[in-house]
């Protein structure tokens, strides 16, 4: 097949792959400490086998990058809601370890521990 072809469809796939990351995006819009993503596309160039010809250029997806920067801050009237101001995330005891999130949506469970939305401890 020819070498065009497979640089149009490399650049295809990369744009089937922005589609769904700003499908995602609207998704969760309005989702409490959601980041926006971006699709980071790279060039490969790949030699051809003719010295005096120009390299083969692909479109290459290399993964998304998120926003962390600092989102709109609502009053919610829930007293374990927090909001950070700034860079920074909470800390919360997973059964998978230590994960880090921005969503300040807390409440206190029955043991009197400040929780997030799945019940995982805040630290």
């Amino acid at each position: 097949m020819d070498n065009a072809l497979y640089v149009g469809l490399s650049r295809q796939m990369t744009l089937q792959r922005a589609l769904d990351v700003v499908a995602n995006n609207i998704a969760n819009a309005d989702t409490a400490g959601f980041k926006v993503e971006n699709l980071t596309v790279a060039e490969d160039p790949i030699a051809t086998p003719v010295p005096t010809a120009s390299p083969v250029i692909y479109a290459l997806d290399t993964g998304v990058a998120r926003n962390f920067g600092q989102g709109a801050v609502e009053q919610t009237g829930n007293p374990y809601d927090l909001a950070l101001s700034g860079d920074g995330f909470f800390s919360v005891q997973t059964a998978a370890g230590i994960r880090y999130t921005r969503d300040g949506r807390f409440t206190v469970n029955a043991q009197g521990q400040l929780v997030d939305q799945a019940g995982d401890p805040v630290l």
